[in-house]
């Protein structure tokens, strides 16, 4: 265990690095700072897993059922793969948040994944003009950051579109405050 937390913390200074050295521009500092937490990010793939449970399991059913009948049963391989990345989901969306870290400057607000390489999303404050926020007892939660789309000849918005949030963070209403105080542009 000591060496996972190890990892973790190598992985927390490498992305705080390359975000300090690489992402940030002059005169821009961090606010705020958080990262996903693994278990609350496979919570949000809870509904797909279950829906694939049931799929693997009709494709198993089926497939086996096709073994007794002929060549058909081949045709069922690619559903029963199907349902089991449908069950690996909270697996994948763990594994994703162990990677991911979030920061909140005073211009913009940056997700970073790492892996191989780090991969940057920014989104700026025009682009958020409004968002949704979910706060656990826990005082952890998500934030969805809202981006709305074409708006008609009245103004009136036509579509919405969804930039990437904030997921599993511990810290939910200090990441709200600054989100807040971005959009202000204090």
């Amino acid at each position: 265990m000591a060496d996972d937390d190890a990892e973790e913390l190598r992985q927390d200074l490498a992305a705080l690095n390359f975000v300090e050295r690489s992402v940030l521009q002059k005169g821009e500092r961090i606010v705020w700072k958080g990262r996903p937490r693994p278990g609350g990010a496979a919570k949000l793939g809870s509904m797909e897993c279950l829906f694939g449970v049931f799929f693997l399991g009709f494709s198993l059913f089926w497939t086996a059922m096709a073994l007794t009948g002929g060549n058909f049963a081949l045709f069922g391989l690619p559903f029963i793969a199907i349902g089991a990345w449908m069950v690996a989901t909270p697996l994948r969306y763990a594994r994703q948040a162990r990677r991911t870290y979030y920061a909140i400057t005073n211009q913009r607000v940056i997700i970073v994944t790492s892996g191989d390489a780090f991969a940057t999303t920014a989104v700026l404050p025009h682009e958020i003009d409004d968002y949704e926020r979910w706060d656990r007892e826990d005082g952890s939660g998500d934030m969805r950051l809202r981006q709305t789309g074409k708006r008609g000849r009245n103004g009136s918005s036509l579509t919405s579109s969804f930039q990437d949030g904030l997921w599993g963070v511990a810290d939910i209403r200090g990441a709200a405050h600054a989100v807040d105080v971005l959009r202000k542009g204090e």
